[in-house]
């Protein structure tokens, strides 16, 4: 009486209405199933079952109309292309007119967590004021494109090129297809346009930060390389700062270093080091003394110099002396020098010699100028040597090297003249043409050399002919002749 009461109901409803009610005498659709019990405790199954095929028999059904609907219980038969192309794990599938297509389910909402699958277009994710978080334990845990991108959630680092980082961030490329791809780029437009790149550090922890102190170090970069089979981190080059203030103040060096030795410090107050870590002037080069005058090590700064370094113009430093150097080799002295002390604010400038003896001291080979003053047609010189004028003796020479007389003067004012052809005018710019010695004087006299009796015996013989004396015993000036001395 019961299933003829459904059957008559299912009629009626069909009858009237166009829809059937399954426990229901008032479908709300074409086919409206309620359960008989709705809530409680009895065990009995309530549920809806579709027909249950497998994969085979989906990839095998024809003229199956859209929108049917089955569960594929097995996907061991069959296989995975045609119209059950889709069909790759056990769950419900909807006939789209082309294909079986797996239905949404709480486990499989696109859901890529659970299975692989392919994007079939562009996506966007509007998060709005929601957060999107990802956590994991292992390495290589979120990727994107292999290495491209990587996340080592197992050490709480990021490679990029790389699934292995050694670091906090690790880039890498691996043989790249062109120069680009091992460069890194900051482009920055309009207002913002000046990028910037900040290392900083504190003491403390994220959350509690301290301040840094005397002497921590606040960055570095540091460029190494590969030798001996391994990385020697941080024994190539580096560019690493300082913080060198006393709490209150940002006061902070920049040093460069190579070979892991130190080779350039600014520091805090803007002087600059090289060869020394601690500048006490705007440009320090460092205090290391070379062993001698010639070493390498004293040619300091240089101007110029060739690929050999055999040709040094510049400046050097050795036992007290600053040297100057013009096309030195590796191993030669400088060309002049400038000696001092630390204790004695003069100094004495000598070339050719690392010794000066005087205030000026020239040093050169036998017969060979030395000092020249001039104005571009005079010259004025010094000469050590022999000359054919001099009798081929060895003597040092001063006057002129071009046609032009030489005087000499005092309080601004010349007092002896020598001419070009040699005469002498002492008190006159133009001697007697007839004369080798002129002595011009309106309140002046000549006094030649004073002597007794007993004196003029002690002249050395031969005494030359015309040689004059004031004789003090007699009261007169007298001459030799060769013979005797003669009254005038």
């Amino acid at each position: 009486m019961k299933n003829y009461f459904i059957i008559g109901t299912l009629s009626i409803s069909s009858f009237f209405f166009g829809q059937v009610g399954i426990n229901t005498t008032a479908p709300k659709a074409t086919l409206d199933i309620v359960a008989k019990e709705k809530t409680g405790s009895n065990p009995k199954p309530e549920g809806l079952i579709i027909p249950r095929i497998d994969r085979e028999k989906a990839q095998s059904m024809t003229g199956v109309e859209v929108s049917t609907m089955v569960y594929i219980d097995n996907i061991s038969t069959g296989i995975q292309n045609g119209i059950a192309a889709n069909i790759d794990a056990i769950g419900y599938y909807h006939y789209d007119g082309n294909a079986w297509v797996k239905m949404t389910t709480q486990n499989n909402v696109n859901n890529i967590y659970r299975s692989n699958g392919i994007l079939s277009g562009d996506r966007i994710i509007n998060q709005g004021n929601n957060k999107l978080a990802f956590t994991g334990n292992s390495a290589n845990a979120f990727s994107v494109d292999g290495s491209t991108f990587s996340v080592d959630a197992s050490s709480n680092r990021i490679g990029i090129g790389t699934t292995s980082p050694f670091g906090k961030i690790d880039i890498v490329t691996d043989n790249p297809s062109s120069t680009n791809d091992n460069e890194i780029f900051m482009r920055s437009f309009g207002k913002g346009k000046v990028p910037i790149i900040y290392l900083s550090s504190a003491n403390g922890t994220l959350a509690s930060p301290t301040d840094l102190t005397n002497g921590d170090i606040i960055g570095k970069l540091s460029f190494t390389a590969r030798v001996g089979g391994s990385y020697s981190w941080g024994k190539g080059s580096t560019i690493l700062s300082t913080y060198k203030g006393n709490g209150t103040t940002e006061s902070t060096d920049l040093k460069f270093q190579t070979s892991n030795t130190d080779r350039v410090i600014i520091n805090e107050v803007g002087n600059v080091g090289i060869g020394t870590i601690a500048p006490k002037n705007r440009l320090d080069l460092g205090s290391d003394a070379p062993a001698t005058a010639t070493d390498v090590a004293g040619k300091k700064l240089a101007i110029y110099n060739n690929a050999a370094g055999d040709s040094f113009y510049g400046f050097g430093v050795h036992s007290f002396r600053l040297q100057f150097h013009s096309g030195s080799k590796k191993d030669s002295a400088p060309a002049m020098v400038l000696a001092g002390n630390q204790t004695d604010s003069t100094g004495m400038l000598g070339i050719n010699t690392i010794n000066p003896e005087t205030r000026l001291d020239v040093v050169t080979v036998n017969n060979m100028y030395g000092i020249q003053h001039s104005n571009g047609t005079i010259k004025l010189r010094t000469y050590l040597g022999t000359g054919t004028s001099n009798g081929n003796t060895e003597a040092a020479w001063f006057g002129t090297q071009t046609n032009h007389p030489l005087d000499f003067m005092t309080n601004s004012s010349m007092r002896m003249r020598i001419t070009i052809d040699g005469r002498v005018g002492v008190g006159t710019s133009a001697p007697d043409s007839a004369a080798i010695l002129d002595l011009a004087s309106t309140t002046k006299g000549f006094l030649p050399p004073r002597m007794t009796d007993a004196q003029m015996s002690q002249i050395a013989a031969p005494v030359p002919e015309g040689l004059m004396i004031y004789n003090s015993t007699t009261k007169k000036m007298q001459y030799y002749n060769g013979s005797a001395w003669i009254d005038f």
